[in-house]
């Protein structure tokens, strides 16, 4: 299990710098100098936090490099409500770590900006529980579980080049290509999402 794992986030990880590394370099060409405002935090709906147990938003932080390639970080949490089972007693905590880098192909030095990436999300759950058993014995434990899934990014963002208001719509498919799936086919998840924010 962990070599097959290991081997599936190689030949991501291979992928993706191929894609990054050739669009970054078409775009030191095309895209002009000029932008001033690099670091920018936003959130988000929906998008590369998504799928499956995520928990579906996420606050994040983004730093554009050399004007064109947006690497980012977030996180998104939700905090179940005990339940309730007969005798046992259930509560837990879900986490989604969003990392992703996208290139950006600006139109005519303006804050319009067309967006294409690769990402990773991986969605953490931590639970706990307690109860009597039958003759009366107390027992308790706790649980813990990662989902890793690989996000694609399409979408349009409104970022300028100096400070001001950040707004996206992308287009995420998502695969747990990295999870138990079998290699290198696994089913795709379609999302898309929605995030504000401010840029400066």
């Amino acid at each position: 299990m962990t070599s097959k794992f290991l081997l599936k986030f190689c030949v991501v990880c291979f992928l993706g710098q191929s894609v990054l590394s050739i669009t970054y370099t078409q775009a030191q060409e095309v895209l002009p100098l000029g932008r001033t405002a690099v670091n920018t935090i936003y959130g988000e709906v929906f998008g590369s936090a998504s799928g499956g147990n995520a928990t579906n938003y996420s606050i994040n932080y983004e730093r554009v490099v050399e004007n064109v390639l947006a690497l980012r970080v977030g996180v998104g949490c939700i905090l179940h409500n005990p339940r309730q089972d007969g005798l046992s007693k259930y509560a837990g905590s879900t986490f989604t770590v969003p990392l992703t880098a996208s290139y950006l192909y600006n139109f005519n030095a303006s804050s319009h900006n067309a967006e294409i990436g690769l990402g990773l999300a991986t969605t953490f759950s931590l639970h706990t529980f307690e109860g009597v058993t039958d003759n009366g014995q107390r027992y308790s434990g706790y649980g813990f579980g990662y989902t890793p899934r690989v996000s694609g990014i399409v979408g349009y963002r409104f970022q300028p080049l100096e400070s001001g208001l950040n707004i996206r719509a992308v287009f995420t498919p998502l695969s747990m290509i990295l999870s138990r799936n079998p290699f290198p086919f696994a089913p795709v998840e379609v999302y898309g999402g929605i995030s504000i924010g401010y840029t400066f």
